[in-house]
């Protein structure tokens, strides 16, 4: 894990999105790509951290100064982290520093069904 002082509030970078939600990421999306979401892979296209690749669904924010992972993503990885703290991933074999989603935020974790009722 790597520690920086980042000069910016990620929570300011917490977009709602009325057009998709997290269950569009876990369940739509994944149906359409033939995929189960957080599923293992063997394709290096997709997110790989310490040597396990899974399928991920991102939402790109061409504006947002970092990539951000869900709490849910981190854990099907077998890691916790804090959330101040970069990891290093690779995404679409592109090494990368990511942040886990600020807790509370829109895409900070896995959909409830209940919620999208």
């Amino acid at each position: 894990m790597l520690k920086t002082n980042i000069s910016y509030d990620p929570t300011s970078f917490d977009v709602l999105i009325t057009d998709i939600c997290a269950q569009d990421l876990c369940e739509v999306i994944s149906n359409k790509l033939n995929v189960k979401y957080l599923s293992d892979s063997n394709q290096e296209h997709d997110v790989k951290i310490r040597e396990k690749i899974k399928f991920v669904h991102f939402i790109v924010d061409t504006s947002s100064p970092t990539t951000y992972l869900s709490n849910d993503v981190l854990s099907a990885f077998g890691l916790t982290i804090d959330p101040d703290d970069f990891i290093n991933a690779r995404i679409n074999n592109k090494d990368t520093a990511v942040l886990m989603s600020p807790p509370g935020s829109h895409f900070s974790g896995r959909w409830k069904k209940e919620e999208m009722t």
